[in-house]
């Protein structure tokens, strides 16, 4: 009965999460601006993470802008 409690709070809580963020996420204007490097250029291409089997930490990062909707 213990670990039925223990697993009740997380559910609450990740659902509560869940319909959180989108209408937090629908109040601003998201802009794609392209992807960077680590050094801050901008790169044509998108972010890889190694060879497919092995997990690495991505090379680019994706820049964006946000904007509230007011």
């Amino acid at each position: 009965m213990a670990n039925a409690k223990r697993l009740a709070a997380p559910t609450k809580a990740m659902h509560a999460l869940n319909t959180e963020i989108p209408l937090f996420v629908a109040q601003f204007d998201v802009e794609v601006k392209g992807w960077v490097t680590s050094d801050g250029k901008l790169s044509d291409c998108e972010a890889r993470n190694g060879l497919g089997f092995v997990i690495f930490q991505p090379d680019r990062d994706l820049e964006v802008r946000v904007k509230r909707r007011w």
